[in-house]
């Protein structure tokens, strides 16, 4: 690698980093992982390139990265029946599409940074200018993994090739990203945006994952129950839980002390009520897989059979057996 030259720099435009082989795995490692980035910004060679990828890596951590995160964490830990707020899907929304953009900026950068180019983010362009080296050698790098290696190997095997040779300076010149290539990336994250927007407010309207006991189901559920004629105004389900993704209308299962209830509109019919008393044998089979849910088998009066899933999240399919089970030994006995 040339060492000691310098070039003479135009007003404002960053320099262009001989960037070669393993050192592009080095550069984009750094520019994404903020852990490896801290460790390089600590104890890096200073006034580097490898180094202001680590700074700039961390400033967006701490100035996007956290807060977006941890909005996004309290806005779902949110329980809608005891804090409503208001369009929390759509906030949800607001959080996640930034997310996404940063990520696709943090990508382009860390792409920028594998060709030798800085490229400053967005949003912290000036605060980290001041850490880009004006001198065209200082990558922070060298060669020391290739020179460990014989002439003949680091010479012809990728991806240690190119290290042995003398390279001239590439032409100093600002990075920028071709509009071609924000025009890809903004049609290749479209799905993305799309999917993480649905999951968020999938997560904000949506049921549990885990079944809940009866004092933990949101009322908005016990009213669309009601509204259905699945429980009279007096019941409250003992534990309820829907395999739905927002609508519990798409799956729902419960019971009480006096039923077991299953439902999903695209049954027909879409209602099936067992009354405790007719419940002849249960069983439960547990999953192995983290995937898919444990099964509760319900056999009752007349040799029919119903299949009632139930999450492993939390433990709640053990707990969702155990306390039927209870539910129908209590109004067995008392027949």
């Amino acid at each position: 690698m040339v060492q000691g030259a310098s070039l003479p720099l135009a007003e404002n435009a960053p320099p262009v980093f001989p960037i070669r082989g393993f050192e592009k795995v080095i550069v984009f490692v750094v520019s994404l992982d903020p852990l490896i980035g801290s460790l390089v910004a600590l104890f890096g060679p200073r006034e580097s390139f490898l180094r202001f990828c680590a700074l700039q890596r961390l400033v967006t951590l701490f100035l996007f990265d956290l807060p977006l995160a941890i909005a996004l964490m309290t806005l779902v830990g949110i329980d809608a029946d005891y804090m409503p707020v208001p369009g929390m899907p759509w906030i949800g929304v607001a959080l996640v599409v930034p997310m996404v953009a940063l990520l696709i900026l943090k990508l382009v950068a860390a792409m920028a940074a594998t060709e030798g180019k800085v490229y400053l983010v967005p949003g912290v362009r000036r605060i980290v200018r001041r850490w880009v080296p004006r001198d065209p050698t200082a990558t922070g790098l060298g060669t020391k993994v290739a020179s460990a290696l014989p002439q003949s190997f680091a010479a012809n095997v990728p991806p240690f090739a190119g290290f042995h040779g003398e390279k001239p300076l590439a032409p100093v010149v600002r990075a920028r990203v071709p509009l071609g290539i924000w025009v890809v990336l903004g049609v290749f994250a479209l799905p993305f945006v799309a999917f993480f927007a649905w999951v968020g407010y999938a997560m904000a309207v949506g049921p549990d994952l885990a079944a809940q006991p009866g004092a933990q189901i949101p009322a908005r559920f016990i009213s669309t129950l009601r509204e259905r004629g699945l429980l009279s105004p007096s019941e409250t389900p003992v534990y309820f839980y829907s395999d739905a993704m927002t609508d519990i209308e798409d799956g729902s299962y419960f019971f009480t002390n006096t039923k077991l209830v299953a439902y999903s509109t695209r049954w027909d019919p879409p209602a099936v009520v067992v009354p405790l008393a007719t419940i002849e044998n249960l069983s439960f089979v547990k999953t192995k897989s983290w995937l898919d849910d444990s099964t509760i088998i319900v056999e009752y009066a007349g040799g029919s059979v119903i299949n009632v899933p139930v999450p492993r999240e939390q433990n709640s399919d053990e707990r969702f057996y155990k306390a039927l089970e209870k539910a129908w030994k209590n109004r067995s006995s008392s027949r």
